[in-house]
């Protein structure tokens, strides 16, 4: 599989001049919700909602994505966020302990290592299911800073650039000599709005055309693309 043609000069010219790498968790690390479920994790955060006898919305009951429940409580219940992302952040943990591993994708954190690339994890996640996850799969070492969800946080993450500038600043590298790989249109607009490039990573039918659409500077169907060694 190959990269997908950019108007913005491709992927030899979006990854290969990059000096540090951000990688989105959720799709280019691994699968965080594919032992415990998305939609497991989404009633566990509705359920703190109904502890406190709150009315909620029926989409939202419904709801198989837990950062729904997360910006809802944030927007509209503000005093419950904390105990919320707290309730989100205990479920993470649990969850990446059967998180599927993206195929490649800690080949390319080694190949990042060995030619001389920082590696960040920028990601709407909780900090403590990131480190846990790589701590699991004996990666953490190949990851330089871990920019993703703490406390207080609610109202920052992604597309909200902040998680991005905060990698930036931790690698001590200016945003343009940076790249994010991301999934998501909110991932490619984060990393923008930082200055930052932003790879898609297309691994379902119809998400590379989504992604370009978002602005992404290339688009890639595997992470095995990042391995390549004419792109070093």
């Amino acid at each position: 599989m190959s990269a997908l043609p950019s108007p913005a000069g491709g992927l030899r010219g979006v990854f290969g001049r990059a000096v540090a790498v951000l990688l989105d968790f959720d799709g280019p690390i691994c699968g965080v919700f594919t032992g415990l479920s998305d939609r497991e994790a989404a009633q566990r955060l509705v359920a703190v909602l109904a502890r406190h006898s709150e009315q909620v919305p029926g989409d939202l009951a419904r709801t198989r994505d837990p950062f729904d429940v997360l910006r809802h409580v944030t927007d509209e219940l503000p005093a419950l966020a904390r105990e919320v992302e707290e309730a989100l952040r205990v479920v993470e943990v649990e969850a990446v302990m059967s998180a599927a591993p993206t195929p490649h994708a800690a080949e390319v954190m080694r190949c990042c290592g060995d030619t001389g690339r920082k590696v960040a994890v920028v990601s709407n996640n909780s900090a403590a299911a990131v480190v846990a996850y790589l701590r699991h799969h004996d990666l953490l070492r190949l990851v330089d800073v871990v920019s993703a969800r703490e406390p207080g946080d609610e109202a920052r993450l992604k597309p909200n650039p902040h998680l991005v500038h905060q990698a930036c600043q931790r690698l001590r590298v200016e945003s343009g000599d940076c790249v994010l790989v991301g999934d998501s249109a909110t991932d490619v607009q984060a990393a923008h709005t930082a200055g930052v490039p932003a790879i898609g990573y297309a691994d379902k039918p119809g998400k590379g055309e989504r992604l370009r659409q978002a602005g992404a500077d290339a688009v890639v169907v595997s992470m095995a693309e990042l391995v390549t060694p004419d792109l070093e």
